[in-house]
């Protein structure tokens, strides 16, 4: 006799909802974002045609989609009203409540759609978040101040404690300093920068985190190895993961030029200048092995991404093709030698 299957068991069972082979962390991310905005959004013709062109670019996008659409069935088929208001199209409610809602089904799950390794629900549920493109400037219970880059979500401690948590994207701290307090401390999965009170940079990356010490000492503590821990001196930056601090080196103003709103870059490579481009602006921009190694220079206004790449039509042998607003890629120029 044949059993029907649970949905509700089905959805409680973590490994229902881990593909066979890991998605990438920024994969995974833009097909959550494709799968909210086109339930949670009014869709038109140009969201319709950058998601198409985004699931046809790539079979990785496609792979992740497919997962997607897999999962959200499963959990589709719970009789819980947040199943209902996670996966049906919210009437009123706002692409911000959907957001949390899917976030909610999916964590009580067990495991998000790519499990933990990617948890692509916590910035949806952080107490301070940017859209991409945004930046916002909060001060915290104590005084302290914090400067969230595009797509950044942090969590915040309570009860005095003076601690908080990036759970995504890239943050500037101001960490008050204060007689008597205990250290500020900002968390990532990764591990701690701790500092008695200075300003420092931080950044999450998939593999690592990034932490710059700009005004005075920083204490980077690996999470899974405590006893390695290293110091940064003013001026100095390091890369660290669970279980090691790479060996510090001086920062450079590039690396930080975001938080004066703007894109700085000396001889970069345009592969490279468009990844970071892209983590401020919707959709994706794709770049041609034959332009990938030109050298891009200057400073460049990360409020008109729109600006920026017209600039680089203009200023290197590249033609720009916008299939939609959330589609562009780079290609050699017709004719350029």
């Amino acid at each position: 006799m044949t059993s029907q299957r649970d949905p509700a068991a089905s959805a409680a069972d973590p490994s229902r909802f881990v593909p066979a082979t890991p998605i990438a962390e920024a994969v995974a991310r833009q097909a959550v974002d494709w799968f909210v905005r086109l339930r949670a959004d009014k869709v038109g013709p140009d969201v319709q045609l950058g998601w198409r062109a985004w699931v046809q670019a790539d079979a990785e996008h496609a792979r992740a989609w497919d997962h997607l659409q897999h999962c959200a069935g499963d959990v589709a088929g719970l009789s819980s009203p947040l199943a209902h208001a996670a996966l049906a199209c919210p009437a009123g409610s706002g692409r911000r409540r959907f957001m949390k809602s899917a976030a909610l089904l999916a964590a009580g799950a067990g495991a998000a759609w790519w499990g933990v390794r990617t948890e692509p629900w916590q910035p949806l549920l952080a107490d301070v978040s940017t859209r991409v493109g945004e930046q916002r400037r909060i001060t915290l219970p104590d005084g302290s101040r914090v400067l969230l880059n595009t797509d950044s979500a942090i969590d915040i401690g309570t009860g005095g404690e003076r601690r908080i948590r990036l759970a995504r994207g890239e943050i500037m701290v101001d960490a008050l300093r204060a007689e008597g307090a205990p250290p500020f401390i900002v968390q990532t999965r990764h591990g701690e920068v701790e500092t008695p009170g200075s300003r420092l940079a931080l950044r999450l990356e998939a593999a690592r985190s990034v932490a710059h010490a700009l005004t005075g000492p920083l204490l980077l503590t690996p999470a899974g190895a405590p006893d390695l821990r290293r110091e940064l001196a003013a001026g100095q930056h390091a890369a660290f993961t669970a279980a090691l601090v790479e060996l510090p080196t001086p920062s450079s103003p590039e690396d930080l030029s975001w938080s004066d709103g703007v894109l700085a870059a000396h001889n970069m490579r345009l592969e490279e200048f468009l990844a970071e481009l892209a983590r401020y602006r919707p959709g994706v921009i794709r770049c041609d092995p034959q332009v990938a190694s030109l050298r891009v220079s200057g400073v460049y206004p990360l409020d008109d991404t729109g600006k920026v790449l017209d600039t680089l039509a203009l200023t290197l042998p590249v033609r720009v093709r916008s299939l939609t607003r959330y589609w562009v890629s780079l290609g050699p120029r017709e004719g350029a030698a």
